[in-house]
Formats: structure tokens, sequence, C-alpha cells
């Protein structure tokens, strides 16, 4: 099993595109995700993605075919990641190398 970091923002903006057609289970995504911040990192390893709900051909573009079910949580959201154009990065420097990071980031086109 592959150990999967990502912020709160990165797991929202998958399950906008899940939506309410799907559900976790014997996964160990931390329960405090809810309380995080945007920027928080947190971290998982597994889980299973089930779909719910009685429409049952409702299928998400790039990821899930029209009829999957139980699917491995963590392949799903790295193929998610994978078809984005951007990445998240956390970083750790020291203070005073802070504003040069930033710097750079901003030419870049980044957003912090």
């Amino acid at each position: 099993m592959k150990k999967i970091k990502l912020t709160k923002q990165e797991w929202e903006d998958f399950w906008k595109v899940l939506g309410k057609d799907w559900y976790m289970e014997d996964d160990d995504v931390p329960e405090y995700v809810d309380s995080l911040k945007k920027s928080d990192v947190f971290e998982f390893t597994n889980g299973m993605l089930c779909r719910q709900g009685k429409d049952r051909s409702s299928e998400v573009l790039g990821l899930i075919s029209a009829y999957d079910d139980n699917l491995c949580l963590e392949e799903i959201f790295l193929k998610w990641r994978k078809n984005h154009d951007t990445v998240t990065i956390v970083v750790r420097i020291k203070k005073d190398k802070l504003n040069d990071l930033l710097s750079v980031i901003k030419q870049v086109g980044g957003k912090i």
C-alpha cells in the first residue's frame, strides 16, 4: 500500500468530482479531516470507494466507468490527481528563506 499525502483542499476537490453517489469503506482516512484547514496536510493508505443510491449508471469522467463499484480509493485518487495540470506541494524551509521562496512561486505563476 502506498501512503498518500494530500491537503484538505485536494480532498474536497476530489469529492466534488465524485459527488454524492459514492462513499468510503474500510479506509484509514483520519476522522478529523473535516476540522482541518484547506491547506492542512493529512495522509491515508487504503480504502474502498463504493457506489450508493439508485442510479447505478453514473460515471465519473476519466476516472470511473458507468458500472464500476467497490474500487480502490487510493488508485482512483491518484488517477484523479494525475489528470490535473497543477500539483500541490508542501515545503519545509528555514524561516529566513521564506520570502525568497514566495517570490519564486509568484514568478512562475503559483498560487499560495
